[in-house]
Formats: C-alpha cells, sequence, structure tokens
C-alpha cells in the first residue's frame, strides 16, 4: 500500500480500540456467568451428596436431626434459586454486551470495506497511470523508428 493513502485511517484505528474493548468486556461477563454456573453445579452437588449420604428412607430421624436436615436442604435449594436467578441476569448482561460486541464489528467492517474500496480505486488510477506511460514511451519508439531510415543503419562490411 505504498503511496496510498486512506484519510479515514485513525478513524478505523478508533473502531478497533473500541470493539477491543467490547470485546474485554464480554469476555469479563462471560467469565461472570461462567463463575455462577460453577457456583451453581457445586451447590447441587453438595445437595447430591447431602441426599446419598443422608437416608431419608430409613426414617430413624430425631425431630430435631430432621429439621436441622430440612433447613440445610432448604437453604441449598434457596441459594441455587438465587444463583439461577443471577445466571439469568448475567445471560441478559452477557446478550447486551454481545450485541454492543457485533455492532462495533459493523462499524470496523464497513470502515474496512471503505479503505478496500478505496485502494482498489488507487490501485486502478494507477495502472491506468502506467498504462499511459507505457503507451507513450511506446508512441516515442514508435515514431523513432519511423524517422529511421536505411541510410541511418550502419554497413555491415565483409
Amino acid at each position: 500500500m505504498a503511496g496510498f493513502v486512506f484519510p479515514l485511517e485513525r478513524v478505523l484505528r478508533y473502531r478497533e480500540r473500541i470493539e477491543k474493548k467490547q470485546l474485554k468486556q464480554f469476555s469479563m461477563k462471560k467469565a461472570e456467568l461462567l463463575e455462577i454456573e460453577s457456583k451453581i453445579e457445586c451447590e447441587m452437588k453438595k445437595l447430591r451428596d447431602f441426599s446419598k449420604r443422608v437416608d431419608f428412607q430409613r426414617g430413624i430421624f430425631s425431630s430435631i436431626e430432621f429439621l436441622l436436615t430440612h433447613n440445610y436442604v432448604f437453604r441449598l435449594e434457596k441459594k441455587i434459586e438465587q444463583l439461577k436467578r443471577e445466571r439469568e441476569i448475567k445471560r441478559e448482561e452477557l446478550d447486551r454486551e454481545l450485541d454492543k460486541l457485533n455492532e462495533a464489528r459493523k462499524e470496523r467492517l464497513a470502515i474496512e470495506k471503505l479503505r478496500d474500496r478505496q485502494y482498489q480505486r488507487y490501485l486502478q488510477m494507477l495502472a491506468k497511470t502506467e498504462e499511459k506511460e507505457l503507451d507513450d514511451i511506446n508512441q516515442k519508439i514508435g515514431l523513432n523508428k519511423e524517422k529511421l531510415t536505411i541510410e541511418d543503419l550502419p554497413l555491415e562490411e565483409s
């Protein structure tokens, strides 16, 4: 692209920085969502493990053991519900960040397309200029050949 100057190069660089910023924000929201999903899985594992350890079918519980067990399970279920609500909120935030990222990407790509079109026009103009110069050179060479006569040719001595 030597010789080609894109007048909106700074705008393009700015759009690239915005896109990188949006990508970083999207990645952070995605990490937050993954962390919440990990917490949900951990709490559900605790609930499953606890249910396996405590045999509710035996029915050999004192009322205090039953209340403690019930309260523990209830707290785990509430925590899981809360985490699921947080997950939905994070998913909505992630969707908004994805929309912002896609918008930033579209804006950058639009300017890149404009730059590519202008570069193609520049190449076409350059090709036409070179073709014109070559035609001028060929025309001058052709005129010189017409002026050249037999007398002007050197004689070969044998």
